[in-house]
């Protein structure tokens, strides 16, 4: 069931935010789809590939909703979030700061230590996550848009190829990344080529993408290849 159906807008549901974005298509004519008049498009890219600027450039120059997933796990993790009472029956209340939100660093350290914390932590997250997607998408399916783009960098990683009609993946030469990682996260080259030979590669996921955006180059060069591309 859908509460948004009787809208002529598209609004965003209330208990998430998300970008108005959108994302360019070489083709969508007889293309599959969960509902014949909603496109489900997931946009996945390994760290340092710049899909952060390619959903700029598209939140300037289109009008599509997106669903952002890390933005959705950020907020159900948050105070007053689904998770979050979970996460403070299994960890303790000492997984709190003073002002009463998760502390993510302490949690982050308690997962190097034990690699435990982690999946209990996904397996808590995980199922509210999806649930929360899954409806987002619905309701922008119930107002009719012509397609919704389901932004989550773990994608191929949580087998999110089953909700979606099409996935396009941001691609970056390794170099280029590793430069936008050190001046990001202010750390030396070694430790940046490191995260990112923990990732899945390029290759892997162009192999498995129907769209792919190369941005290699710079931002206006970017910004004229999204250009040019057939969108909806």
């Amino acid at each position: 069931m859908c509460w948004r159906c009787s809208s002529k807008k598209w609004k965003t549901p209330s208990s998430w935010q998300c970008l108005w974005l959108s994302m360019p298509i070489k083709e969508i004519h007889g293309m599959p789809s969960n509902n014949a008049n909603t496109i489900v498009i997931g946009l996945t890219g390994g760290i340092g590939s710049g899909k952060s600027t390619v959903s700029e450039i598209l939140h300037r120059q289109f009008n599509l909703p997106v669903v952002d997933a890390d933005q959705m796990a950020h907020l159900i993790t948050a105070p007053g979030g689904k998770a979050l009472p979970l996460i403070v029956e299994a960890f303790g209340k000492e997984v709190l700061t003073a002002s009463g939100e998760l502390n993510r660093e302490l949690l982050r350290k308690r997962m190097v230590r034990d690699p435990g914390v982690k999946k209990q932590l996904e397996a808590i997250q995980y199922p509210i996550l999806q649930r929360e997607i899954l409806d987002a998408i619905e309701a922008y399916r119930c107002q009719g848009v012509p397609a919704v783009i389901y932004d989550c960098p773990m994608f191929f990683q949580t087998h999110q190829e089953q909700y979606v009609d099409r996935i396009a993946v941001v691609v970056c030469r390794k170099s280029t990344r590793i430069d936008r990682i050190v001046r990001r996260d202010h750390i030396d080259r070694d430790l940046a080529g490191r995260m990112l030979d923990l990732q899945m590669s390029d290759q892997e996921m162009v192999s498995r993408a129907d769209i792919v955006i190369d941005n290699s180059r710079d931002t206006l060069t970017l910004e004229q290849n999204i250009r040019l591309i057939k969108i909806i």
